[in-house]
């Protein structure tokens, strides 16, 4: 992939409680810091 575009794909979701719902945030925000850069210019997120 361009490596100006980051690529997070987005798992289903189907937890209930407060504790699962901030893992799931956590998650994808970790993805995307492991990839971020200046050089990242867009970002897709993939919810398939």
């Amino acid at each position: 992939m361009n490596e100006e575009i980051g690529y997070v794909n987005v798992e289903a979701f189907s937890g209930i409680s407060n504790e699962e719902m901030l893992n799931f945030g956590t998650d994808i925000q970790d993805a995307i810091r492991e990839q971020d850069s200046e050089q990242i210019k867009g970002w897709i997120i993939d919810l398939r």
